[in-house]
């Protein structure tokens, strides 16, 4: 789909994607989407925001030869078999990432990647769930993408800001000058974060939280001095219906309560 968009509209610089799911806060609907990109260097073909995994649940790409070929080569790794677990076309980008990372030969002075396990890293089904995932308590691949960017030297002094977790500098958007093609756009003093996974207000980060009530959803640290707000939300669409379609909402809308049990709901709230 990506793929076909691109080529039906060969006249755009850039193709925006979201999943179904995502949504627009309602207090910033007035904000254009040139205003993530108008900095973007030109040897960029990709943008994410600061989220734990190779997120591809929106996606900014570069609608040129270029970008075209890398979403080639994506689609080639999620068909290749390589693939097995969750999250199938985030962990298909982790791959493609960590591929030109890695190792690459000349062909007539094109880029060719050749390695299957670049850093370690792999994403495949096994019982113990040892190169990827299992059918019993390991069920995603996006840790081993950290883990291996960590490998490669993209290091973080802090951890995941809501759960402990290994985060790489990549995934905080601090090392984008050192990284050809895949950028990271973080929040600034003027624009709010791209993306927030499973935030529950309309108007901070710090709310974000997931349906086993551990405060995470792979959500990165606020940097100092930026807004602590958000463009575009993963679930949670009921805020944007309450907030923007209930004329008697308006601009408020209540905290969600996250379903899980009480021993948990009494950390979340300890924690909060």
């Amino acid at each position: 789909m990506i793929l076909d968009t691109m080529h039906h509209h060969l006249d755009c610089d850039w193709i925006v994607w979201t999943d179904d799911d995502q949504y627009i806060n309602p207090g910033w609907l007035y904000l254009p989407l040139d205003a993530f990109i108008d900095d973007i260097p030109s040897n960029k073909l990709i943008i994410t925001a600061n989220t734990k995994s190779a997120f591809t649940n929106v996606l900014i790409i570069r609608n040129n030869h270029l970008g075209r070929q890398l979403v080639v080569d994506w689609l080639t790794i999620s068909l290749s078999g390589h693939i097995q677990c969750h999250g199938f076309d985030q962990a298909a980008m982790g791959l493609l990432l960590l591929q030109r990372l890695d190792r690459y030969i000349l062909v007539d002075n094109i880029k060719i990647y050749t390695e299957r396990k670049p850093l370690n890293y792999t994403c495949l089904y096994s019982e113990d769930g040892d190169q990827g995932c299992n059918k019993d308590d390991k069920w995603t691949c996006d840790a081993r993408f950290e883990i291996a960017l960590n490998k490669a030297g993209y290091k973080a002094k802090l951890f995941n800001q809501y759960a402990d977790d290994v985060m790489s500098s990549y995934s905080k958007g601090c090392v984008n000058e050192y990284i050809d093609d895949f950028h990271i756009i973080t929040e600034t003093s003027f624009l709010p974060r791209f993306q927030c996974g499973l935030c529950t207000r309309l108007d901070d980060i710090e709310s974000a939280g997931s349906s086993n009530c551990q405060l995470g959803s792979g959500n990165d640290v606020i940097r100092s001095g930026a807004i602590n707000g958000w463009f575009l939300n993963h679930k949670a669409e009921f805020l944007f219906y309450e907030s923007y379609i209930n004329p008697r909402s308006c601009v408020y809308s209540g905290d969600i309560t996250p379903i899980c049990s009480s021993r948990h709901m009494r950390d979340f709230i300890n924690i909060r």
